[in-house]
């Protein structure tokens, strides 16, 4: 039998063996390999995934690494490199692992913010975290990212008023996150805040509430124009106060703007260079602003708000009688503080040598006292002597006489209690305390120094300051230098001559009630250093060393209980002098 195949038929059988036989595949074969392909794809980017979060776990922690070490965590470049580290992985990554290291960048800001005091890092931190929770709404740091906002916004700047709405929008969108319990709490501490404020009893009037935007300056050694930038109309007056030859102060100019107050950018403390005007302050002054104007050579000067500019006020100031409708400063006026014959110059010039403090009739009720180390941090030890019991008995002394003169005393510790250096002052800062005192006793490689020492916040000009900061601080000698760096940016936010002030009446008044004891204690005199637990105060804050305890003299003393009464009674003794010092020129 013949069978006869159709060119149709035989094209198919052919076709088919073609298939089974050839080395390419058919069209089910391609898309199973096109599957496989994806499968790969999927797993090469899992892997590539599981790097990059490897990656970026070993960065976190670096972060923990910094954070915990007592030393780095001082120095301001090791959290800007970092925070560059936690930048570059987020532009080079996506999705939640992007997220979570734009949420480090951020942290690390915050981290640095809080060692540093300034308000510039704050506002950084504020922004990078408010910049967080928008891009990345669906990752799990949104949520937190808010949070941390807030808290910078309403504890560290200051302001609970921006802190409200951020929490109100984490409430509203992530209702049921962890976050939201704290954020409850934070917004119902928040709004009390506010009612507190607006509760207080306050002027009103055109300056109720204008904010000094920015204060910038122009001009050459012979003249100059300083001008205040204002987001509003303010009332103003202002003074002039002739140079007093005899205290070495030279020619001021005051202005007291009502109801303004600075922006956190505006520095209280600014020096303009080769200018008629040397320098400017600013300080709260009762409901306003009160504004200094140091100047060389002044001759004449004029306060004005300029017609294109109603929101604004200049200074001009020149070494020639050469502004338009300016006021003459004749040379008589140079005399004024020696002759005490101008009207109103007896009452100004007596204040010329006082602190801004004093200036601005400020009194002193609340005190925070504290006693250094504690807890896990012994500090200071020789033989039975340990520095930690030592200030908290000193610090309990103290607090006992101030509160029996009527002041109200507070404690950063009351108990064998670790609190970190960076805590102390944050506590007073947030208790409002009116002055912030440190106890401490001294230790020494060479046993025969010894004395009793006073110290204020300021660069380290000797290397014996050096060196008793350095183990203050925890740190090395070396390492001081690295703290000095974020300490040139915070002096003009510190309470500087203040505290330089209350350390010399302190020191006197300590001294004089050893002596008057009996007990022969050098005078080491009042110092500045870098102490860490000074940094941030907003009020005038010192630190004692009542003596050293590797020094036998010293240490007997320190082991007297009629020596340590007479101690505290002159730390007493020094501040009752000090608040009195300001009720003085208060009352003028």
């Amino acid at each position: 039998m013949r069978v006869f195949l159709t060119p149709l038929l035989f094209f198919f059988i052919v076709a088919g063996l073609a298939c089974a036989g050839s080395p390419y595949p058919s069209f089910a074969a391609a898309g199973e390999k096109k599957s496989a392909n994806r499968e790969l794809a999927k797993k090469g980017s899992a892997k590539a995934d599981a790097s990059r979060a490897s990656a970026l776990d070993k960065l976190i922690e670096e972060f923990e690494n910094v954070k915990k070490d007592e030393k780095l965590s001082k120095r301001r470049d090791c959290w800007l490199a970092l925070e560059e580290k936690f930048s570059r992985f987020r532009d080079k990554s996506s999705g939640q692992t992007a997220a979570q290291a734009a949420y480090y960048v951020a942290c690390t800001r915050e981290e640095l913010g809080l060692r540093s005091f300034l308000a510039s890092d704050h506002r950084e931190a504020a922004a990078g975290f408010e910049a967080v929770a928008k891009k990345y709404t669906k990752s799990p740091v949104a949520a937190s990212s808010l949070l941390r906002q807030s808290r910078i916004l309403k504890n560290s700047l200051g302001e609970p008023a921006k802190a409200v709405p951020v929490l109100e929008n984490l409430l509203k969108r992530y209702p049921k996150s962890k976050e939201a319990p704290q954020a409850r709490k934070l917004l119902e501490e928040a709004e009390n805040e506010i009612a507190q404020t607006a509760a207080a009893p306050r002027k009103t009037g055109i300056g109720s509430s204008v904010v000094i935007k920015n204060i910038f300056w122009e001009g050459k050694p012979q003249r100059a124009l300083v001008t205040l930038e204002l987001d509003g109309a303010a009332q103003y007056e202002y003074e002039f106060v002739p140079p007093d030859k005899t205290k070495k102060t030279p020619a001021r100019i005051y202005l007291d703007i009502a109801g303004a107050f600075p922006s956190q950018d505006i520095k209280p403390g600014m020096t303009p260079k080769s200018l008629t005007v040397t320098r400017i302050r600013t300080a709260q002054s009762g409901d306003g602003t009160r504004i200094m104007f140091d100047c060389d050579g002044l001759r004449c000067f004029a306060v004005r708000t300029p017609k294109n500019a109603p929101k604004a006020i200049q200074i001009e100031v020149s070494r020639k009688e050469d502004i338009k409708d300016g006021i003459p400063v004749t040379r008589k006026d140079d005399l004024r503080a020696e002759t005490g014959k101008a009207k109103g110059a007896e009452k100004k010039n007596a204040a010329e040598g006082d602190s801004l403090m004093e200036q601005l009739g400020l009194t002193v009720q609340t005190i925070m006292i504290d006693a250094g180390h504690g807890g896990k941090d012994p500090g200071a030890m020789a033989g039975s002597f340990v520095e930690k019991q030592f200030t908290l008995n000193m610090a309990k002394r103290v607090g006992a006489l101030l509160q029996k003169k009527g002041f109200t005393v507070l404690y950063t510790r009351t108990s064998n209690k670790y609190v970190s250096l960076q805590d102390r002052p944050d506590i007073a800062n947030h208790k409002k305390a009116d002055l912030f005192i440190s106890v401490h006793i001294n230790a020494n490689n060479n046993p025969e120094i010894r004395g009793l020492e006073t110290y204020y916040l300021d660069v380290a000009k000797t290397k014996d300051a050096a060196t008793v900061a350095a183990r203050e601080n925890a740190v090395s000698v070396k390492n001081i230098s690295d703290l000095q760096v974020i300490l040139t940016d915070l002096m003009l936010s510190s309470k500087l001559e203040e505290s330089h002030e209350l350390a010399r009446m302190v020191h006197k008044g300590i001294l004089a009630k050893a002596r008057g004891a009996k007990f022969r204690t050098p005078d080491n005199g009042v110092r500045s250093a870098p102490f860490y637990v000074l940094m941030g105060a907003r009020m005038p804050a010192i630190l004692g060393e009542f003596g050293y305890i590797t020094n036998k003299e010293d240490a007997k003393l320190l082991s007297s209980e009629v020596y340590l009464q007479s101690q505290a009674e002159g730390l007493v003794e020094g501040i009752i002098a000090y608040k009195a010092q300001l009720a003085k020129v208060a009352a003028r």
